[in-house]
């Protein structure tokens, strides 16, 4: 039986390479550099699971952040995936804003602990 599919989407980065950690946690991990290219493959795979960057401000509009279009994607392609957004500690607060949106999401502070990424991604470290 071959690993879960994980989208790990990397907007802005400035964090360790996570890919290790997925490896380790049982997830096949496929990369997007942009939400653009995430929003492509969701329509290609079904992953288990979508750890994202938690982007917020202004610049959003009358979104709260970068993972408004992520999740209308999810609810459409892959509904049964859980969603982990990796945010700031300061942002954590808007991040979970988002959860009646969709109610499987965790929110990690960055730095993450591997820990704490198994935990939100349902996995034994």
């Amino acid at each position: 039986m071959s690993a879960p599919l994980l989208l790990q989407v990397i907007e802005l980065g400035g964090y360790p390479d996570l890919t290790p950690s997925f490896r380790r946690l049982g997830f096949e991990p496929v990369v997007a550099g942009s939400m653009r290219q995430a929003l492509g493959l969701l329509r290609e795979l079904t992953p288990a699971a979508v750890v994202a960057e938690f982007n917020y401000g202004l610049v959003y509009g009358s979104r709260i952040s970068n993972l408004e279009t992520l999740i209308a994607a999810l609810q459409r392609h892959a509904p049964e995936a859980r969603l982990v957004a990796l945010a700031e500690r300061e942002r954590i607060p808007h991040a979970e804003r988002l959860r009646p949106r969709w109610p499987a999401l965790a929110v990690v502070p960055l730095p993450v602990e591997e820990a704490a990424l198994a935990e939100a991604l349902g996995v034994r470290p």
